[in-house]
């Protein structure tokens, strides 16, 4: 028995096509498939090429493509948000992203910690005892160090917040872990782009980075750890909030 199943997907113009010249920075396009039926889970991965053409549409940009899907979003809130809305004391339209958003990612994340961490120690104590405490320090200095700073994150992830403030003309961030915070004020102004980066993934499930390019070169983290849906509907929303269009 044979079963056909039609893909249809929008690729932006702008996107990097396909490339195997380098292998330290290979681009490849997948699409990812899985159906759960009674009895029989269906899962599969096709690498598929893709390029320009004389057909491709220059005007179908990631921005464009973007910008579509922020109409049909507008006034619909996705499904399974961890986003809480809400008016601020002083009256700004509050989001806040509580604690332990992202469990898996979270537990993984501080296991491998773990490892890191514990094996810097075995074999920088075995081999300061063998050989000398300089070459001791080398696995506990690199394998350590890695293992703390994946530990951290960790902790950031299980008990960091953010809350996201639009008041006025002004975007306030703050975020805090561990009775640690950190502050910051954004003039819409300053605002030039808001943009999608991805950040954490966990097997197939990614989740993206609200961004703010500033008029000044940098940027500046919004939102973390969210569902793609999510993210462009938070997009959407501090667009309107702070009157920015695209």
């Amino acid at each position: 028995m044979t079963s056909y199943a039609r893909i249809e997907v929008t690729l932006p113009y702008d996107a990097k096509e396909t490339g195997s010249r380098n292998p330290d920075d290979e681009i490849l396009w997948k699409v990812i498939t899985s159906s759960k039926l009674p009895g029989l889970d269906f899962n599969a991965i096709f690498i598929l090429p893709v390029f320009r053409t004389a057909a491709s549409d220059p005007g179908l940009t990631t921005a464009a493509i973007e910008e579509s899907d922020e109409k049909l979003l507008d006034g619909e809130r996705p499904e399974n948000k961890k986003i809480v809305t809400g008016t601020a004391p002083d009256g700004g339209l509050l989001f806040y992203f509580g604690p332990s958003r992202n469990v898996r990612a979270a537990t993984l994340i501080s296991l491998f910690g773990v490892i890191f961490l514990g094996s810097g120690l075995f074999f920088g104590f075995a081999a300061g005892q063998t050989f000398s405490w300089i070459l001791g320090m080398i696995p506990i200095t690199f394998a350590g160090g890695i293992g703390l700073l994946l530990l951290a994150y960790g902790v950031w992830l299980f008990l960091g917040t953010t809350t996201v403030e639009v008041l006025g003309r002004e975007l306030h961030t703050r975020s805090t872990c561990l009775g640690i915070g950190r502050s910051r004020v954004i003039p819409a102004s300053a605002i030039q782009d808001f943009q999608l980066h991805p950040g954490l993934q966990t097997g197939d499930q990614v989740w993206y980075d609200l961004r703010l390019k500033l008029l000044d070169g940098r940027s500046c983290t919004a939102g973390s750890g969210l569902e793609k849906k999510e993210a462009e509907w938070l997009r959407l929303e501090l667009k309107k909030a702070l009157g920015i269009s695209q």
